[in-house]
């Protein structure tokens, strides 16, 4: 993944990039739609995988890894990995609601880190990644998110939302 001048981006994938509060919200009021979240799997981490993003969790813990999907209807807005302890409190990994929604919901005190963001090299995509820290958990969750193009363009060509 590579960072790049943000600038260059268009304003609505420069504001999802830099948005250090909910992106279930954000994608929400990008789209007009309710955006609803599907899980497609969650396991124990080898002590081997991950081991460059693990760093940001400052803990050498037993870590689980969540892939999940934001979708507006049938349309993927975003491609999501979350790394966290099992015993992480502040949230449920079996909750049909997305983690920032979750925490919303229970008024929990929370602060987003951004680690990096830009164009993931692979894919072609706008990506933030993150780390999740709460005032009721000393554990952190790391989540790193590429955006589809609908939502997140890489041109400076204005997203039509319509087709979203």
């Amino acid at each position: 993944m590579t960072t790049i001048d943000l600038s260059t981006l268009p304003v609505v994938t420069r504001v999802l990039l830099t948005n250090d509060g909910s992106t279930t919200r954000c994608l929400q009021a990008i789209t007009g739609t309710e955006v609803r979240l599907v899980v497609n799997g969650d396991r124990v981490l080898e002590p081997e995988e991950f081991a460059t993003e693990r760093i940001h969790l400052g803990s050498h813990k037993v870590v689980r890894l969540r892939r999940s999907q934001l979708l507006s209807g049938n349309r993927v807005l975003s491609t999501n990995i979350v790394l966290y302890p099992p015993d992480a409190a502040v949230w449920s990994s079996d909750s049909p609601l997305p983690l920032g929604l979750q925490l919303r919901g229970a008024h929990t005190p929370q602060h987003r880190e951004i680690l990096a963001a830009g164009v993931d090299e692979q894919y072609h995509q706008a990506f933030k990644e993150y780390v999740v820290a709460t005032a009721i958990s000393s554990s952190l969750i790391y989540i790193r998110e590429l955006f589809s193009p609908l939502v997140a363009p890489i041109n400076n060509i204005p997203a039509d939302s319509s087709n979203v």
